[in-house]
């Protein structure tokens, strides 16, 4: 993808836009407007498909998603799940589950 303008400033600005809306064009099972809670329902089932876990782990692993994982973050958008988010909701996490 490429984009021109009068000047290097206006074409690097254009860019970004068709990125933009590209990456949120619905083209996609998944964009920045999605939920974790979408991204779950997308690759989890993949995952469990495709995996060499044991169905004893599967079960586990689907269990934190369900009870914890989507109850905790399922209504964030992908675009808002940044590293300080995550890591403030996995540290409130671990002091609920202590003891």
């Amino acid at each position: 993808m490429e984009r021109t303008g009068k000047t290097k400033a206006t074409a690097k600005v254009l860019l970004e836009a068709a990125v933009k809306a590209r990456a949120n064009s619905g083209d996609a099972d998944l964009n920045n407007d999605s939920t974790i809670e979408m991204l779950m329902q997308v690759s989890w089932p993949w995952k469990m498909e495709t995996s060499k876990l044991n169905e004893g782990n599967k079960g586990n692993y689907t269990d934190v998603i369900e009870r914890i994982i989507i109850p905790g973050l399922g209504a964030v958008k992908l675009r808002e799940a940044t590293t300080g988010r995550m890591d403030r909701w996995l540290g409130k996490e671990r002091r609920r589950r202590v003891g």
